[in-house]
């Protein structure tokens, strides 16, 4: 299955293609779900790695498998790192502070909303470094990819962004979505070439637009029922009320399968123009 393209200034094109069977993918999976459950979840670094290596093997640009070089040991001990330095502290000062301010205090509240700006700004810290090690252990053709940059900036734009979606009522995300793959990009490498990405949300908008609406049109759709339901249905009585509620619950459930719908969508013409606002060494992408 053809998953994107890179186009030279020739016009000609190599596809990265995968080559994947679910099958495989799914008897890799139950043996590592066996064995989570087994070892206590001990065991999820090396099924990580092992699912990640398959899905990297599985996956050819010019005729050529991905290879990725990461080990269960290595992400193990990353996370130990992280928990004696930054898990565990953390959850130390949390209880501290519950304890010393008390739980429905001001200043708890204050708290607590420094507390999840930490936190936020400590999950883009993480999501960047994550990155940086897949990053670093992917080869194609014995040729080793990387990722430079501050991880510490991405945290900060991570930390602002987060606090201007509720903000925007989300009308900020195509331009934070670019703003971070921006970022990344911009400090991905393969080999010693860079890539470089370069465009604006401005085309992002129409698509966003149109998800945003509908997606408020299917959680607002029960509201407007139960709320106007007096005019609308024409039942009395007990049967007025379960008529309502049916309407309700029925709106509510082809909700959950129409929203991620709608975000898919998205999601596939977010890629399609990030896709296109990627270059390396004179090679254009397309994302189909």
């Amino acid at each position: 299955m053809s998953d994107s393209t890179l186009t030279a200034a020739e016009n000609q094109s190599l596809t990265f293609a995968h080559h994947g069977n679910a099958g495989e993918l799914f008897g890799l999976v139950a043996i590592n779900a066996v064995l989570n459950i087994i070892t206590l979840l001990f065991y999820r670094f090396w099924a990580r790695t092992r699912v990640r290596a398959y899905l990297w093997r599985r996956t050819a640009l010019g005729g050529d498998p991905m290879e990725y070089s990461g080990t269960g040991k290595e992400m193990f001990i990353g996370f130990l790192v992280a928990f004696g330095a930054v898990i565990l502290p953390l959850v130390v000062i949390n209880l501290v502070a519950t304890f010393l301010l008390g739980e429905e205090s001001p200043q708890k509240a204050v708290f607590d909303f420094g507390f999840f700006l930490l936190l936020m700004f400590l999950v883009g810290i993480a999501q960047y470094r994550a990155r940086r090690y897949r990053m670093s252990r992917t080869h194609w053709r014995g040729i080793r990819a990387a990722q430079t940059g501050s991880a510490v900036q991405y945290g900060l734009k991570t930390m602002g962004f987060y606090l201007l979606i509720p903000l925007t009522l989300t009308w900020s995300y195509p331009w934070q979505a670019m703003c971070l793959m921006g970022h990344m990009m911009n400090n991905t490498w393969f080999g010693d070439r860079r890539f470089s990405f370069q465009g604006s949300a401005g085309p992002l908008y129409m698509n966003f637009a149109i998800a945003w609406m509908g997606m408020a049109v299917v959680v607002l759709t029960p509201v407007a029922i139960v709320v106007g339901s007096g005019g609308l249905i024409p039942v009395s009585g007990d049967e007025s009320q379960h008529t309502v509620s049916g309407i309700a619950t029925v709106s509510i459930i082809l909700g959950i399968f129409i929203l991620p719908l709608i975000y898919a969508w998205f999601l596939a013409e977010q890629y399609r123009h990030m896709a296109s606002c990627t270059r390396y060494e004179g090679l254009s992408f397309t994302f189909e």
